[in-house]
């Protein structure tokens, strides 16, 4: 078997929320209808990185960093 990974694959990774932030998921949920506190966290690291005019695009592969 062989497996392949891309950039589309998704990883788990662990946070951990206070109130205030369950409440601000909430709020994101409510505002703009996303399904799952998962989604209301892309949503709002993609919103921002988007208000600070920021490439979320996977680099290429061989490409260094700047």
């Amino acid at each position: 078997m062989v497996m392949c990974y891309t950039f589309s694959m998704r990883k788990r990774t662990t946070i951990w929320l206070d109130e205030v932030d369950r409440a601000a998921l909430r709020t994101i949920r409510e505002r703009y209808g996303v399904a799952s506190d998962s989604d209301a966290i892309r949503l709002a690291v993609r919103l921002l990185a988007e208000s600070k005019r920021v490439n979320v695009e996977p680099e290429s592969k061989g490409k260094s960093h700047q």
